[in-house]
């Protein structure tokens, strides 16, 4: 009779359970009816707010403005600060309407657990809501509105994140549902430059 390690099994469970975790992302984009993302060759990186009423550990406002400026520049726009661009710009104004940084993290190190991964066995989510809207700097029209509302699994360690022109990084789940908040931005604004 073969008499398994129960914590290698455990082990292998976590393991497994890291690998099919991971961030879930929707990102809707509505263009003004008779206008054209394609016009536009500099987009400037307006205001980005935080409407969540709520403070935070860091500079969330100030952190998404970073990531989204990297994400639309890796996809090879050219990317603005507010008043910089003159012409045929597109201004993003971003809203962080809601973020949610989990709390099992706190729960778990308060527990003596801090080097579960992802407690709870992966339930818990840190989300965010960003609404953007672009907005022709000339007329002041909107030109279109997005949505972007990523979830990422919690995890109470540093998680690595590979690609979206980052290489390999150090970033806590906190971080990440904003960086890929920022990534499906730049992503539909450059689907939709693309198909138009």
């Amino acid at each position: 009779m073969r008499v398994g390690n129960p914590n290698l099994r455990c082990t292998r469970f976590l393991i497994v359970a890291l690998l099919l975790g991971g961030c879930a992302q929707t990102t809707q984009i509505n263009v003004a009816p008779g206008a054209s993302l394609a016009d536009y060759h500099t987009i400037e990186i307006g205001k980005v707010t935080n409407d969540t009423g709520e403070t935070y550990s860091y500079d969330i406002t100030g952190f998404f403005h970073d990531e989204l400026r990297h994400a639309l520049t890796t996809k090879g726009y050219t990317v603005a600060e507010q008043g910089e661009a003159a012409g045929k710009v597109l201004v993003a104004n971003c809203s962080i309407t809601s973020y949610s940084a989990g709390s099992a993290g706190k729960k778990l190190a308060s527990a003596g657990l801090g080097l579960v991964p992802g407690g709870y066995f992966m339930t818990p989510k840190d989300s965010a809501t960003i609404k953007t809207k672009l907005i022709d700097l000339q007329s002041g029209k909107v030109v279109a509105d997005l949505v972007s509302t990523p979830s990422e699994t919690e995890s109470v360690m540093a998680q690595t994140s590979f690609g979206n022109g980052h290489g390999v990084s150090m970033i806590s789940s906190q971080e990440l549902v904003l960086r890929e908040a920022a990534w499906g931005v730049a992503t539909q604004i450059d689907n939709t430059f693309k198909s138009q």
